[in-house]
């Protein structure tokens, strides 16, 4: 039998390096793929968010005057077009920002919510202030008590309770994009990733440009 006194122990495997990209491109339920990350914010994913969503509490309390498979298959419709509607947005750089804003312009009241939600989203790699941070987890819990409340509601049949807990839902999901709009504001210079967001796109390929070195 061999000795396995002057056996040496196995090396552990190094740990996996930092990652230098947003971790929440990967949260495919949020509809965050990699592709995703790269679509710039527009005004459709609040539209989807704001007023398509809340519509699926309604579909379903619709079951006690058109019947559970009608109730059912309207909630379905609904839920596919809220996973499939912002993937229409056309797929250019996250850097790109709207025609006729510069580098140093303000952007929309829509584009800094979200992106300022991606910095929420980012905490773990580049942190945000710890006051906002309980902010947003208090008006997300918020979020989902008045959604789950309206579902609830919406399954019983209670018109007056689906109300309240839409209009909970809602206001809290308001405050929370206000908030993120504020973050952005508040960090947009705070990593390199996130300036290269407000940075306009620039085509050198226009007629009479030459690149550099390039023949005249």
């Amino acid at each position: 039998m061999a000795s396995t006194a002057n056996t040496h122990p196995a090396k552990t495997q190094p740990s996996p390096p930092r990652p230098a990209v947003m971790p929440a491109r990967q949260i495919r339920w949020y509809a965050m793929a990699a592709r995703m990350w790269r679509r710039p914010p527009g005004r459709l994913t609040l539209a989807i968010r704001l007023a398509l969503l809340p519509l699926i509490p309604v579909a379903l309390w619709l079951h006690g005057l058109y019947g559970w498979p009608a109730a059912l298959a309207a909630t379905a419709a609904l839920g596919f077009a809220a996973t499939r509607l912002p993937r229409l947005s056309p797929l250019r750089p996250a850097a790109v920002v709207a025609t006729g804003h510069t580098q140093n312009s303000r952007l929309p009241w829509h584009v800094r919510a979200l992106l300022g939600e991606r910095m929420f989203l980012n905490r773990m790699i580049v942190p945000v202030p710890g006051s906002t941070t309980r902010r947003a987890a208090l008006l997300l819990m918020a979020t989902f008590a008045g959604a789950a409340l309206a579902l609830i509601a919406a399954v019983s049949g209670s018109l007056d309770m689906m109300i309240a807990g839409l209009c909970t839902a809602l206001i809290a999901q308001v405050a929370y994009l206000v908030l993120a709009s504020r973050l952005y504001d508040r960090m947009q210079d705070a990593d390199a990733l996130y300036r290269a967001w407000r940075r306009p796109a620039f085509n050198d390929n226009i007629e009479g440009t030459r690149k550099p070195g390039q023949a005249a």
